[in-house]
């Protein structure tokens, strides 16, 4: 049977992230009754005002208690992993437990859960694509109706505005010069936050149909160099752009000071984590098929330059 999207209690669980966001702009007005998770005082501040009718849950994942408090009285569960969390498998198997022994309680009472994996979970070099993996063996095992969603690299990770934003003074026509992250050469498969929520949405709302599957969510049907992504995204807007490398150290330094405002408050556990992480999409991509995400949402999915548009309302 499909959802029932008026009566049936989702839960979020990590209800301020991109991803999120990105869900609930597709599946609000249509869903009546969301429960969102939050870590911060802020978070849920920020949730209330964007989504004032959602229920709003501070929760901390580290904590069997406030976990179990979390799944209490929910239809639907939609679990999206903190990336490069140093625990985060057992943050996810932590919430699977809850789920299902809220399911041993109340038989019947969890109707669906959604897990947002990742392309690739059996790639144990890259730890958060290992940790996903752990979770979805623990889903798997759970006894609950599931299913499993495997998008590939995201588009919108990509700063196209800030990146736009940037110009030479004295030549406004010069190219804009952009250093990656890892080697720009690397070939990869994209997927769109727009696509992959839509994605979400049909497998939330059909419900049955999609128990037990696993869909690989891609929007480009085509791997492509991360040099000819960026630079097909730029020039959407008309502009040039020059794409190096910022090497090994430079572009490990960028996402702690992103992550923790200095390299010298970063988490080891998660430093490592970043730097494995940047080492393998130095020489390899995420490489996925288009295929499944098309068969769900009934169209091709956006090309890069279509996502360009939307990110710049053109």
């Amino acid at each position: 049977m499909p959802a029932d999207t008026t009566s049936d209690k989702l839960l979020i669980t990590i209800g301020a992230g991109k991803q999120s966001i990105a869900l609930l702009s597709v599946l609000v007005p249509k869903w009546k009754n969301i429960r969102l998770g939050v870590h911060s005082d802020g978070s849920a501040a920020r949730l209330t005002g964007e989504f004032p009718d959602a229920e709003i849950v501070k929760a901390d994942l580290d904590d069997i208690k406030s976990v179990e408090k979390l799944v209490n009285g929910v239809n639907v569960i939609y679990h999206f992993g903190p990336s490069l969390h140093p625990r985060e498998a057992d943050l996810g198997i932590r919430v699977v437990d809850a789920a299902a022994a809220e399911n041993r309680r109340n038989p019947g009472v969890i109707k669906h859960f959604v897990f947002s994996s990742v392309a690739g979970p059996q790639i144990r070099k890259l730890p958060n694509h290992a940790c996903k993996g752990l979770v979805e063996e623990a889903l798997m095992e759970s006894g609950l109706p599931y299913t499993i969603l495997q998008p590939g690299f995201r588009m919108d990770a990509f700063p196209l505005k800030a990146i736009l934003g940037q110009q030479n003074a004295e030549d406004p026509s010069a190219p804009i010069i952009y250093k990656s992250a890892w080697r720009p050469e690397v070939v990869t498969s994209f997927v769109t936050l727009r696509d992959q929520s839509e994605a979400a949405k049909v497998v939330l709302e059909e419900r049955e149909r999609h128990f037990y599957a696993t869909y690989q969510l891609v929007s480009t049907p085509v791997p492509m160099p991360y040099i000819e992504f960026v630079e097909r995204a730029v020039g959407t807007a008309r502009r040039k752009v020059m794409v190096g490398y910022k090497g090994f150290e430079e572009a490990v330094a960028f996402y702690l000071n992103i992550i923790f405002g200095s390299e010298e408050r970063a988490d080891p556990e998660v430093r490592d984590g970043l730097q494995r992480t940047l080492l393998y999409y130095n020489h390899r991509g995420l490489l996925g098929s288009s295929t499944q995400l098309e068969w769900l949402i009934g169209r091709k999915g956006q090309s890069v330059e279509e996502w360009a548009r939307t990110v710049l309302g053109l």
